[in-house]
């Protein structure tokens, strides 16, 4: 069989999109610019269907982060943050690495069937091309394609980075045996050190099967001092990838899995505002930032020592701190794509209100508490805090005093 590869690109006016972005219907249109479907049909033409039988499996380490996004369809910087909600940008999110991380993905797609729309014509006015494309998006869908695509994270955790250093190590893993004798080779304290869970997201095919496998949930966690439980549920599940989950995609349990959009014939073509994609990608920058941060401050509390109550409440605050930049840097990638105007007024930094964290110099496993972590406190972060607390004393104050001279 011949390999079969779903990536987000753009040749020569064709471009293949991933089924984050469905309901795809053929010869509705989509929306290069704001990364969605519409739900009207703008052209018309000879529905063509063709058996198209292509299948691939394999397991790979993620090297990068970018190499994730690609690797599971989202290839335009930022558009996994505008397809947050959906199942596969849920799994790319997870199975994204930090420095005590290291993912592997076993995926398997199968093509069974493509759906082409030959000899289009127009349905709609193009008099107006900015109603046409608010209507009808910046192109249409010309082909549709039905299978299944099944993907299963790996994710391996480590207390220290020393320990997925020596994990990483190994070199290209391929199968599940190699996988399995990889960790049976680590040393025995890196061992009882990690952890490894498991999840997957499936579209087409028959979920039942290997939901029964995940028992407690979506995820299956094991310690590598006890890998054994988890290489044999890996072990199940590639034999369900390779035999069952393919033969039910092809007995008739296909769902669209792709889609194809092509330039809607004598209209000019729409390209996307470099300002906007520059404005985007510094925004993406400082997001990637605050996750190193984050991870950083997650280590910290992740460690055994003698901290105060004061300790964990600073930590826990710091992080609460990072979680809403990303919160906030998250909105405005997805503003980039929905409202670009808009976007570009307030794409600054400066202009998104982000929560003042300074990180302390050294950036090593172990943090000194609370000395360190109090230089995380900046004196315009304190400034902030304390005008916040001043001002709800007044209020409060105020508020006892009118209380007060009522009763009175």
């Amino acid at each position: 069989m011949r390999n079969f590869l779903l990536i987000v690109c753009t040749v020569d006016g064709l471009a293949l999109h991933a089924s984050s972005f469905f309901p795809a219907l053929l010869g509705n249109g989509y929306d290069t610019l704001m990364l969605e479907t519409r739900q009207t049909s703008c052209v018309e033409g000879e529905v063509i269907e063709q058996v198209h039988v292509e299948n691939s499996t394999s397991l790979s380490k993620v090297e990068s982060w970018t190499e994730l996004q690609a690797k599971l369809n989202f290839e335009v910087p930022g558009s996994v943050f505008m397809a947050g909600k959906s199942e596969l940008a849920k799994f790319t999110l997870r199975a994204r690495d930090t420095r005590h991380t290291s993912t592997y993905i076993l995926n398997n797609h199968v093509a069974a069937k493509r759906t082409y729309l030959n000899n289009p014509r127009l349905i709609e006015d193009t008099g107006d091309l900015r109603v046409f494309r608010e209507t009808c998006g910046t192109e249409y869908i010309s082909v549709v394609t039905e299978g299944g695509k099944l993907y299963v994270g790996i994710k391996f955790s480590f207390s220290t980075t020393k320990f997925k250093e020596e994990f990483d190590a190994g070199g290209a893993i391929q199968t599940v045996a190699g996988l399995g004798a990889h960790v049976d080779s680590l040393t025995e304290n890196t061992r009882q050190n990690s952890s490894v869970e498991i999840f997957f997201h499936q579209v087409g095919g028959s979920l039942s099967e290997l939901s029964s496998m995940f028992e407690s949930g979506d995820i299956v966690a094991c310690s590598l001092d006890n890998f054994s439980k988890c290489e044999s549920l890996l072990t199940d599940v590639w034999e369900y990838s390779t035999n069952k989950f393919v033969k039910s995609v092809l007995n008739g349990k296909s769902q669209p899995i792709s889609f194809e959009s092509i330039d809607y014939p004598g209209v000019p073509r729409v390209y996307e505002n470099h300002k906007v994609r520059t404005a985007r990608q510094t925004i993406i920058n400082a997001l990637d930032h605050y996750y190193y941060d984050l991870d950083i401050l997650n280590s910290i509390k992740g460690k055994t020592g003698n901290y105060s109550d004061f300790d964990h409440r600073t930590l826990n605050f710091l992080i609460s701190k990072v979680l809403s930049n990303i919160r906030i840097l998250k909105e405005s990638i997805m503003l980039s794509f929905e409202n670009p105007e808009r976007f570009l007024s307030q794409a600054t930094l400066d202009s998104l209100s982000l929560y003042p964290v300074e990180m302390p110099a050294k950036k090593h496993d172990y943090l000194r508490i609370p000395r360190e972590l109090l230089s995380y406190l900046t004196p315009q972060f304190l400034y902030t805090s304390l005008a916040s607390i001043a001002s709800i004393a007044l209020i409060f104050s105020i508020y006892s005093r009118l209380l007060a001279a009522r009763k009175a």
